[in-house]
This record gives structure tokens, C-alpha cells and sequence, in this order.
């Protein structure tokens, strides 16, 4: 499902290219993806989930592309 959702933020930051404002609500809903899913797997690590092995580098893959779609550079 991770690779859908880079998939789907990759085309997002394609699309967006042209585009000299960002929507308020798309960056909500972005900021919330990539700011919640961290926190929710820190909450979760504390309190002794074992989450599985490449769930953090997933993540921070995620948080870096919605990064580079808020910077207009893909990297």
C-alpha cells in the first residue's frame, strides 16, 4: 500500500508542477498524511507494538515526498 501512496504523491507533485499555489485544503490533507503517520508510529512504538521492520523508512519515504511537493523539487 506504501508504494501506492508514493505512486500517488509522485503524480501529485507532477501535476502540481505548473501550479504556483497550493491548495489549502491539499495541503491539509498532506501535512496530516505525513505529520499523523509518524506520530501515530511513535504512539504505537511506546506503547510496545512491533511494528513491521521497513514501516519507519516507509514513512519517512512519504514524508519526504510530500516535502518535495510543499518545495516544488523532486529529490
Amino acid at each position: 500500500h506504501v508504494t501506492n501512496i508514493l505512486l500517488a504523491l509522485k503524480i501529485t507533485f507532477e501535476a502540481l508542477q505548473e501550479d504556483p499555489l497550493l491548495d489549502r485544503e491539499l495541503v491539509l490533507g498532506l501535512y496530516l498524511l505525513a505529520i499523523e503517520s509518524v506520530n501515530y508510529y511513535e504512539a504505537g512504538r511506546r506503547r510496545g507494538i512491533a511494528w513491521p521492520p521497513l514501516l519507519k523508512e516507509d514513512i519517512d519515504r512519504i514524508a519526504i515526498a510530500v516535502k518535495n511537493i510543499f518545495s516544488g523539487e523532486w529529490q
